[in-house]
């Protein structure tokens, strides 16, 4: 303790972990940059400047050796370490040593049992567009590095670890009563499933039932008056080995390893003298997690609750009903950009009724859920539990909300800036007054849209499906082609609130999956639909009053017009049935080709309709069965866009479909190899530019 002291004077310590955390952004976001260079700048008079920059530079060069080092190759054996059920079984959570991988399986395995399987593991996917849910983040910042599904499983023997003791409490409390379980289960054990979870959401108390800095603290409490006869240092030991004990427990979730961290380390380095302030602590906490796993910054857990414990570190909030309020709204405030990715809805309700649960959770639910472990008590307390959750779902039922737009990257940035405008200061009318700001930018950040002078054709990278997105400058025009995977997402991100056309080229699944909640969230013009695809699909849109085309109808949108080549009659295979569309953007010609086969292509050929096109969007996601020779002698593109999914079961795309365009000089892009593909239209600049969002 004395050496940690030495190397790290107190008053540096927030220094150094402000330099680490925007060298890890500088590395993932190109916006946080402006934060680092304006971090640079403040700190060039520092007397510490120069090791900082050692630091940061070092910090930075780990980051990348860990992001960019291949994933390591699963050993095929293991020791199950958790079980969850799931709905084709059971996951379970296989270590080898310092990582992890994921086991999809209906058998009966149990904790501690050591096995080996035979068959194929998988990487998980990284984000498919900018600002979008990485899978392989969010496992990484777990550990776990692959998942295997329904492989060949040899057991070998079983022994006793800790993780037994989850798994056992796990099964107790799950023949507790059912109101029982909901807290007994979240404020012991971490897990926090119910269906009163979205209810819950809307009066802003989720965060009650996730274990956090708040459970550390009321647990530190107890533990304080039950070993109040010990020597300090004795029973700082005894609480020491007690946390970490329960971090084993819980199986170590993020928020509750930084609060335990944090809270141990005050406590160490003040049991003496006070030396070290909390902000030191929460410094140095923040520092020694992310160099051990830099992957934690991208959990969204992480990201909570660093960021509302640093304000509550940083503020003197009051104690009485108004200072609890006021807490209540920086705190939900603070974290709106992290909290608009994941419900674009806030709900006015929550910043009054949030501070009296505070109370309510820390000195009587709390506690009465650890004595609720007891069948007996659980019983007993079952009405008690009942009727908190009876009293949420009352206020719940009068909450009304405000959708603001989802907030990342440099608008994310800008927020926390006018955020910290309006909080900084000891002059309430000012901090008021300048709240406006903030309210004024969330309300303007829609619209900024309709100034914007960039086009777009986005090619949605979304599995093994299609979607494909036209924005024209000044939101004269957006069309969306096809419904699948993460597109709404995608249109919550952009901002993208009306929508002229929704088209669903043909009512396969992997074409129409997301149709209804688009309609329901935005505000869609048009639906379209093929006028001869007949089935339950479309039987299910007609209450939207859809627009049925065939070939040589006309959709004018903005400064385009999208054209449709077929279907022209009707077909058996669903497939032929596709809407194909053809456009003229600016000075280049767009080709989409639905699923629309070999058939199609060759009545569209023999036709002799005007097929000639800069951009071919494959047909059937470069399937066999599309994309013959003399179609594409008439199309002649120079860019051919395939959408499939990574690793898909159907082999999409097919090998001499690759060949065959190639073979023509033409360029190839495949959703499944760099992910979502834009085609950007400049102002002044006749070509178009094309990002991709991974190297491939």
């Amino acid at each position: 303790m004395k050496i940690f002291k030495r190397l790290l004077p107190s008053s540096h310590i927030h220094l150094y972990a402000i330099g680490l955390g925007l060298a890890w952004l500088a590395y993932r976001h190109w916006w946080a940059w402006i934060p680092l260079l304006l971090y640079a700048y403040w700190m060039r008079k520092q007397r510490i400047s120069k090791s900082i920059w050692v630091m940061m530079i070092l910090f930075y060069g780990w980051t990348w050796y860990v992001f960019e080092q291949p994933i390591p190759t699963p050993n095929p054996q293991g020791i199950i370490v958790q079980q969850e059920d799931v709905k084709a079984g059971y996951r379970y959570t296989v270590q080898y040593g310092l990582y992890r991988y994921h086991l999809y399986t209906p058998e009966v395995l149990n904790i501690g049992s050591i096995i080996s399987v035979e068959g194929d593991f998988k990487t998980f996917e990284t984000d498919r567009f900018e600002g979008a849910f990485s899978p392989k983040d969010y496992y990484r910042s777990k550990w776990v590095t692959h998942v295997i599904y329904q492989p060949k499983i040899i057991q070998q023997h079983q022994i006793w670890i800790p993780h037994q003791i989850h798994q056992d409490l796990k099964q107790h409390i799950g023949q507790l009563p059912t109101y029982t379980q909901v807290f007994v289960s979240s404020l012991v054990l971490g897990i926090f499933e119910s269906d009163m979870k979205a209810r819950i959401s809307k009066i802003g108390i989720t965060h009650l039932f996730v274990l956090s800095g708040l459970h550390v603290t009321v647990l530190m409490g107890i533990l304080n008056r039950c070993l109040w006869f010990l020597p300090k240092k004795i029973k700082l030991g005894l609480e020491t080995v007690l946390l970490f004990t329960y971090l084993w427990v819980t199986l170590f979730p993020i928020s509750l390893i930084r609060a335990v961290i944090q809270t141990l380390l005050f406590e160490w380095l003040n049991h003496d003298k006070i030396r070290y302030t909390r902000l030191d602590a929460f410094s140095f906490t923040w520092v020694l997690m992310l160099i051990i796993n830099p992957y934690y910054l991208s959990n969204t857990s992480f990201q909570l609750t660093f960021l509302v414990s640093f304000l509550f570190i940083i503020s003197n909030f009051k104690t009485d009903a108004l200072g609890m309020m006021v807490s209540t709204f920086s705190a939900q405030t603070l974290v709106l950009p992290i909290t608009s990715k994941i419900t674009n809805q806030v709900y006015p309700l929550a910043f009054l009724v949030a501070p009296w649960f505070i109370p309510v959770f820390s000195y009587v639910l709390l506690p009465l859920s650890w004595l609720a472990l007891w069948d007996k008590l659980g019983m007993i307390l079952n009405p008690v539990f009942e009727l908190v959750l009876n009293t949420i779902g009352f206020l719940e039922a009068g909450a009304f909300y405000f959708t603001i737009p989802v907030l990342s990257g440099i608008f994310a940035l800008f927020y926390w800036i006018l955020w910290g405008m309006a909080s900084i200061g000891p002059y309430k009318i000012k901090k008021a007054y300048r709240m406006t700001y903030v309210v004024l930018f969330l309300v303007l950040i829609p619209q900024l849209k309709y100034l914007n002078p960039i086009g777009k054709v986005t090619f949605l990278s979304v599995g093994q499906g299609d979607t494909t997105i036209i924005e024209r400058p000044f939101r004269q025009c957006t069309v969306v082609i096809d419904a699948f995977g993460d597109v709404m997402d995608y249109l919550y991100l952009q901002h993208i609130q009306t929508i002229d056309y929704l088209i669903i080229t043909h009512g396969d699944f992997d074409h129409h999956r997301e149709t209804e909640p688009i309609l329901n969230s935005f505000q869609v013009k048009q639906l379209v639909l093929s006028k001869y695809d007949e089935g339950d699909f479309e039987a299910s849109m007609r209450k939207y009053h859809p627009l049925y085309v065939k070939q040589g109808d006309k959709l004018p949108c903005g400064d385009i017009e999208l054209n449709i080549l077929s279907p022209i009659h009707k077909s058996n295979d669903d497939n032929e049935n596709s809407i194909v569309i053809q456009t003229k953007i600016r000075d280049t010609t767009y080709l989409f080709m639905g699923d629309l086969g070999v058939s199609g292509e060759t009545t569209l050929v023999n036709q002799n309709q005007e097929l000639s096109s800069d951009i071919l969007k494959v047909g059937h996601h470069g399937s066999i069965t599309s994309s013959h020779i003399s179609f594409l002698t008439r199309v002649n593109p120079k860019i051919a866009i395939i959408s499939a999914g990574v690793d898909n079961h159907f082999g999409h795309p097919h090998p001499a479909v690759v060949d065959r365009l190639k073979q023509r000089g033409i360029d190839v892009y495949q959703t499944n190899v760099v992910q979502t593909i834009t085609f950007i239209d400049l102002p002044f600049y006749k070509r178009h530019i094309i990002l991709v969002h991974k190297k491939g």
